[in-house]
């Protein structure tokens, strides 16, 4: 929990010394009446002053459900921008988000028009607006106060040292457990024959007696009787 906590701080402390930068620019859509005849054709127009043919160039027609009509969407050549907007137009029959408007559509923002801003001459000014966040360069390194720096090696090393403690201290230590752990055999009991009475005492300690190495048999036997029997001792 520390240690995300100072990363998201040193995350915050980044986003300080990012700049952001807004670059904006801006366009020029017009349509205009060719000669005599009837039809429209449109032309983008850059800062530069370049034109650019519209009307053959990515323009196509798809129909809107919402507005049960066919759009005629044509790219303002904004790719990078983040944003695009109409900021006027010259026309009375072109009604942003009803006759025309903006969106962004694949890998670029597209001016969609219909129906009567169709068949209208008409010039439509927009901007189209990047905004990026510039991080300092990587050869100039992001300078991380002493105290957030001291905090984050204390956490570190507090980390380390509980793992550690959860872990054998050596490899031999390890060996030592896995060979105890192997070691060890569940202990099975074996019920007895019959209870241990006067009568049969002497018949139990033989018979534990046999099962009893034969080095410290008489100790062993007289330790039993004197502890079950403490009467045995004294008549012995």
């Amino acid at each position: 929990m520390k240690l995300t906590a100072l990363i998201a701080g040193l995350i915050a402390v980044s986003a300080v010394l990012a700049d952001s930068v807004r670059t904006e620019e801006t366009r020029s859509y017009e349509c205009v009446r060719n000669g005599g005849n009837s039809n429209i054709e449109c032309r983008l127009k850059f800062d530069d002053g370049e034109f650019m043919a519209i009307n053959d160039n990515g323009c196509f027609k798809q129909y809107s459900p919402t507005l049960q009509s066919t759009l005629e969407h044509c790219p303002l050549q904004c790719q990078h921008a983040t944003d695009a907007t109409v900021i006027q137009t010259t026309s009375p029959e072109c009604v942003k988000g009803e006759t025309f408007d903006v969106e962004r559509r694949r890998s670029d923002w597209f001016l969609w028009r219909r129906e009567g801003c169709l068949r209208v001459e008409a010039e439509f000014n927009f901007t189209c607006v990047s905004q990026q966040m510039e991080f300092p360069e990587a050869d100039q390194p992001l300078e991380v106060p002493d105290m957030m720096m001291q905090n984050i090696e204390e956490v570190d090393q507090e980390e380390e040292e509980e793992v550690r403690a959860e872990l054998p201290s050596s490899n031999n230590e390890l060996l030592d457990l896995e060979e105890e752990q192997s070691e060890k055999e569940p202990v099975e009991i074996k019920p007895l024959d019959a209870p241990i009475s006067v009568e049969n005492a002497p018949k139990v300690a033989e018979k534990v007696a046999i099962e009893e190495k034969p080095d410290d048999l008489p100790e062993k036997v007289d330790t039993l009787l004197g502890i079950m029997f403490p009467s045995y001792r004294k008549a012995a």
